[in-house]
Parts: C-alpha cells; structure tokens; sequence
C-alpha cells in the first residue's frame, strides 16, 4: 500500500508525500530498487543529501545498472527537471549541493555525475563513500568503451 502510493505521489511531484511512503517501506525492510532509487531523489529535492547519499551508495554498490542503465525519458524521469531547479535555486553550491548533482546525474549522465562527484571528493578528500562510487562509475565506464580491432 505504501509503495503503491508514494509511486503515485512520485509520479505527481509531491516528493515530501511520497518520502514518507517511502521511508515507511524502507524501514520495514521489504524496499526494493524502485523505491530506494526514487527515495533517494526525494531527499534531494528535499535538500537532504546526507539521507540520500547512504541509500544511494547502498543500491549503487549492490547494483549499479539499476541506476546507470536508466531509460530517462521513457521512464519518466524527473531529474532533468529537478537538476534544472535545483542549480536555479542555489546560489552558493556547497560539498552536499555536489553530491546531491552527482546523485541525480547519475541516473542521467554518469559523466557527469563523475565530475561533480569529483569535486565532493575535493571538498572532503577522507570521504570514502565517494571515493567507492567514483571507483565504480569508473569500472562501469570502462566497461562500456566500444572495443576497436
């Protein structure tokens, strides 16, 4: 029931009521990819990146093409949207503004999502969660080249 509705407030763009849908799924411990991967932009629209980078780099670790392999527009991914607000609406880009951008354009760009989460890692060098998801976007990067003869 849970999930059911914060799929539908998701899909609606009430990220708050659907958060706490979410997070009642997540705590009973039954949550699967769909709803760790839209938890996690539910904390960042809600600014909250400390809460979404655990969950993040938890579903990115355990499977990282749950988020890499994303059919964006079919899927009717909001990121582009959010991403595109989000920068509208910071003036001042801090270390959490980072990683909240690395986040979201991972599931877009993970070029991208590269770069900024570079630039966390200058911010905060003993970070290590960062060190390990840049670590794979790297692997997944590399396993993507096109081969040449």
């Amino acid at each position: 029931m849970h999930e059911m509705l914060g799929h539908h407030n998701f899909l609606l763009g009430h990220y708050g009521a659907a958060l706490a849908h979410y997070e009642t799924v997540i705590s009973s411990g039954t949550a699967g990819k769909a709803v760790r991967k839209r938890a996690i932009v539910c904390y960042i629209q809600g600014r909250k990146p400390e809460k979404a980078l655990p969950l993040f780099a938890e579903l990115f670790m355990e499977d990282p093409g749950c988020i890499l392999a994303q059919r964006r527009v079919d899927d009717g991914c909001p990121c582009p949207e959010i991403i595109q607000e989000y920068l509208e609406h910071t003036t001042n880009i801090t270390a959490g503004d980072m990683l909240s951008l690395g986040m979201l354009w991972s599931y877009c760009d993970p070029g991208v999502a590269a770069m900024w989460f570079t630039d966390a890692l200058r911010q905060d060098e003993s970070n290590v969660t960062v060190k390990h998801i840049l670590a794979v976007l790297s692997r997944e990067a590399s396993n993507t080249l096109p081969i040449t003869s």
